[in-house]
């Protein structure tokens, strides 16, 4: 007969979700501070009603009168695709709008726990989830600003870090599956479906993109008209400083500054995401095992954070947990250079959060390339955060 486990061992295994309830727990009362907007969600449900009934939500002709909460004459920047198959729901606004802030705190519980997961040990994620609540004032409380103003920055930030986990189990296929689904609303999280690609696998990579493809021409066949609008939209989209704190819109303002033409705002962005994408791919190839790991996830999802073309001051919900599960298994020197960055770069206004998310890409990345100079022996492999790769 066997024996139950040691009441040692049920500690462990239940302090991680512990931390996870007490740290939800909490942003849970934050929630009910004050009253909710349902604006992102609403706004999204309106132009896919519009869509839906022949109206155009690339210009702002969204149909009032849905729900009195809704902004009206917001131009889209969902893809035809994504206010198609919202299209059910847009005729239950209200009833979205009532249990959207108990969606967006699941979807944050499952971003959180999939970052957790990544670490190797219990001690480790309960740092990590301890650090949360810390890193979350760093970057501005943006889960506060997710839930008050109704957006989905949480449900992006779930998928994200559910594409960080399958990848550390080598879980290739519903990684892509995953990433596939997540960027069908902006076109901005399809990228991750070519993270199989950095360990070699590249049936999923090419079935990845090839899905992404087939949707393209799907919705330029059956909505040409929708599809140029779109792209029209999404080009010609350009936030800056606090409520845009990307590196494209730093790239912008620092060429505009310098009195550059509008057509080159774009080419230092492009250059750091080639130097940036360049790095990963040569690190991938001088040890691809790397990839399916924890750390080596880690190390993706901060490079695509520091360089993402579409990071709002609510969306830095998804960079949370990168910030917090580094700091959690930094050398102690190493998370003291990030909180020194973070008390001097107040004075980049909207960029704070984007230099924050650089020291711990750079803090973490100087970890990782020390540790795979010194040999297999210092990697850990053998971790819980590393488990042996599967096609």
């Amino acid at each position: 007969m066997p024996h139950p486990p040691p009441l040692r061992d049920l500690a462990a295994r239940a302090a991680p979700w512990l931390a996870l309830a007490v740290v939800l727990a909490v942003e849970a009362a934050h929630m009910r501070t004050e009253s909710p907007l349902c604006g992102g969600v609403c706004t999204m449900l309106e132009q896919a009603r519009a869509y839906a009934h022949g109206g155009d939500p690339w210009t702002g002709s969204t149909m009032e009168g849905v729900q009195p909460a809704c902004p009206t004459g917001i131009s889209a920047m969902y893809t035809p695709a994504s206010l198609w198959l919202l299209s059910p729901l847009a005729d239950h606004v209200g009833a979205v709008c009532d249990v959207w802030r108990g969606v967006q705190l699941a979807a944050y519980g499952v971003a959180l726990a999939a970052a957790a997961s990544l670490l190797p040990c219990w001690r480790r994620r309960v740092a990590m989830l301890a650090l949360v609540l810390w890193v979350r004032g760093w970057l501005g409380d943006p889960f506060f600003r997710d839930s008050m103003t109704g957006n989905v920055a949480s449900l992006e930030a779930a998928g994200l870090w559910t594409v960080a986990a399958l990848g550390a189990r080598s879980r290739w296929w519903s990684l892509v599956a995953v990433a596939f689904v997540t960027g069908i609303q902006k076109q901005v999280y399809w990228i991750l479906a070519v993270i199989p690609l950095l360990a070699r696998r590249y049936r999923p990579t090419l079935a990845g993109l090839g899905a992404m493809v087939a949707l393209h021409l799907t919705m330029w066949t059956f909505d040409a008209h929708g599809y140029a609008k779109w792209l029209t939209q999404a080009r010609a989209h350009d936030e800056r400083g606090l409520i845009h704190p990307a590196l494209r819109s730093l790239s912008h303002d620092l060429m505009e500054a310098w009195g550059a033409p509008a057509s080159a705002s774009d080419l230092p962005w492009l250059g750091v995401c080639l130097g940036v994408g360049g790095l990963l791919w040569w690190g991938s190839r001088r040890a691809p095992e790397r990839v399916a790991t924890g750390e080596g996830m880690l190390l993706v999802v901060l490079a695509y954070l520091a360089v993402t073309p579409y990071l709002k001051d609510y969306t830095l919900v998804m960079a949370v947990p990168a910030v917090a599960a580094t700091l959690a298994r930094l050398r102690p020197a190493a998370a003291l250079a990030v909180v020194v960055v973070h008390l001097l770069g107040g004075e980049l206004g909207g960029y704070h959060a984007l230099a924050v998310i650089w020291a711990t890409l750079l803090a973490l990345a100087w970890r990782e390339g020390r540790r795979s100079v010194q040999g297999p022996a210092a990697t850990g492999l053998g971790s819980p955060a590393s488990p042996s790769a599967r096609s």
